[in-house]
């Protein structure tokens, strides 16, 4: 489903960003992929704060770069990358978690490969749009200084993962699609 996608770039606040990841119970040394990263802070905060491993995937190339030069600005190259590429071309099956700031349509069109990809556990977390067909786990309103935010957190089940048990789709590897190597 590569494509160029329309979703806006707006930046999920710090307070938000911290309570996603924390609501996620991202814990040290799991691996956090940020769909449509925009600037890198989800990245950022999950190494920073939660010893996290991140890799953000980022379509638009302006973005891209700016994201690249955060993690090397924040000496984070260790523990933290960024995909040039669609994240429906991108193999999320080493994910723990998943952080999403996309439009509830967007939501939708991925959750097939979430399903199918994610490993029973992994937890994914939507910054005000819900994933349709899926009950969260928890919801949480957020407020920063200007406005209020919903966070979904969701976590794949068993039962979803049986259900594609038969799939014979091999998605891409990460380093098919970026010149980033991984983690040093």
């Amino acid at each position: 489903m590569s494509g160029r996608l329309k979703v806006p770039f707006v930046a999920t606040p710090e307070p938000v960003v911290k309570r996603m990841l924390t609501l996620a119970d991202v814990k040290p040394g799991e691996l956090v992929y940020d769909l449509g990263a925009g600037d890198g802070r989800i990245l950022s905060s999950a190494v920073k704060d939660f010893n996290a491993k991140a890799i953000g995937v980022e379509l638009h190339e302006s973005r891209y770069e700016a994201i690249a030069k955060r993690i090397e600005r924040e000496h984070l190259g260790h523990s933290a990358g960024v995909v040039l590429a669609d994240f429906f071309d991108i193999n999320l099956s080493r994910a723990d978690v998943v952080t999403l700031y996309l439009l509830t349509s967007v939501n939708s069109m991925i959750k097939p490969k979430l399903e199918r990809e994610l490993k029973v556990g992994a937890r994914v977390v939507s910054h005000d749009f819900p994933v349709h067909g899926w009950v969260p786990l928890y919801v949480e309103k957020v407020r920063d200084r200007f406005n209020s935010h919903m966070v979904y957190l969701y976590q794949v089940p068993k039962s979803v993962k049986h259900q594609y048990a038969q799939s014979s789709s091999i998605p891409r590897e990460v380093s098919h699609l970026t010149r980033w190597g991984g983690f040093t």
